[in-house]
Parts: structure tokens; C-alpha cells; sequence
């Protein structure tokens, strides 16, 4: 038999071969969802557990050449009252509030468009104090993989000053879906979060 034919039939005996993950075909966008109805389920891993939410954004509203988007927290298939706020722009996106808590001015989490070795840094003030200092820097735009697919996106590493207290978390955004992945410093509560699903709105 000859070696082309043996390698054949070793190949039939296998089976099909898996192939790769393909990349998620998602258009270009502002790295964060802006439609009424997009929902993502995002499952956070702690230590020794792990959880599951999911967010629906419930209003954009167009404003000073930006997009204000709202996004609520789904329970038992009712979306809640509105959790987080976030202005979208072509310069960045700026968080307003998040989990109730509003910010005396919104602060950026991600400045666009991204462009490896750019860095900033972002105050948070409530009650007109400052409760934590993050440091950002964008590394390079790379594959990842999660529950919900295999996503193009740009790697973020962030320094984080809480109160006097460092941290330090990756973050991963691709277009049009925001965050992918977050993995957090194991020494501060460490814990990973990653998409599991992303269904844009009909």
C-alpha cells in the first residue's frame, strides 16, 4: 500500500477533524452595544463558584453628538429598572453610572479609536471624592475565545488605585459587543467574566 493511500485510511478511521473556531463575523461598531434590545449574558468565575446575568440595553438616546445608552439587568425574562449608563463617542466610551451608583462626571474605560500603546487615566468621583483611580493602557488587538465565540478584540490592561488599594484587570473589546472577557488580579478577590452569549436586537 502506498504511503498516500495508508494516510487516506488512518484519516477515514479518524473521522472528521475538527476544525478551528472561526471568528465571530460581527460589523464594525463603537465597541459597546447602541440598539434597544441587544442582550448579552456574561458569566462571571470566582474562586470557588460561579454566576450568571444577563443585561438588555433599554434606551439610546442621541445627545450632543454622542449616544447615552441604557442597559438593565434581566431576571426571570423582566428586564429591571435601569442599572448602568454609558456615553458612547468617537473619542471613548465614558461610564456615567453602574450597579445604582452615579458618577459626579462620566469617566473613560476605553479610548477610541484603539490604537496599540495608547494609555490615559481615569478618575472616579462620588460625593465629590474620589473612590478610585484606573490607569489604561491598550496592548493589541488579538483572538479570544469565550463561551459565546471567538472574537476579534483589543486587549486592555488596567492599574487600578481603590482607596489605596491596587488591582489589576485585562479586559477584551470587540466591536459592536463590548467586553468580552475581564480577568481580574487574583489578589484582590480575583475572578474571570466572560460572554456567553450576544443577541443583537431583531
Amino acid at each position: 500500500m502506498s504511503r498516500c493511500l495508508a494516510a487516506c485510511v488512518v484519516l477515514w478511521m479518524l473521522g472528521p477533524i475538527e476544525s478551528a473556531p472561526r471568528l465571530k463575523d460581527v460589523p464594525a461598531g463603537p465597541y459597546f452595544p447602541t440598539t434597544v434590545g441587544d442582550r448579552w449574558v456574561t458569566e462571571m468565575r470566582y474562586q470557588s463558584s460561579t454566576a450568571e446575568f444577563t443585561e438588555v440595553v433599554t434606551a439610546v438616546e442621541k445627545t450632543d453628538g454622542a449616544l447615552l445608552v441604557t442597559v438593565g439587568r434581566e431576571v426571570e425574562g423582566v428586564v429591571g429598572p435601569s442599572r448602568s449608563q454609558v456615553r458612547v463617542t468617537d473619542k471613548g466610551l465614558f461610564r456615567l453610572s453602574n450597579l445604582g451608583t452615579v458618577y459626579d462626571a462620566p469617566y473613560c474605560v476605553l479610548q477610541l479609536p484603539p490604537k496599540p500603546g495608547d494609555s490615559w487615566t481615569s478618575e472616579v468621583k462620588s460625593g465629590g471624592t474620589v473612590t478610585s483611580t484606573f490607569k489604561y493602557k491598550t496592548i493589541k488587538e488579538e483572538d479570544v475565545e469565550v463561551p459565546a465565540g471567538k472574537f476579534r478584540a483589543f486587549r486592555i490592561e488596567v492599574d487600578i488605585d481603590n482607596r489605596g488599594r491596587a488591582g489589576r484587570s485585562v479586559l477584551w473589546y470587540a466591536p459592536r459587543v463590548g467586553v468580552v472577557k475581564m480577568e481580574h488580579d487574583p489578589a484582590d478577590g480575583g475572578y474571570v467574566r466572560v460572554l456567553k452569549s450576544f443577541t443583537p436586537a431583531k
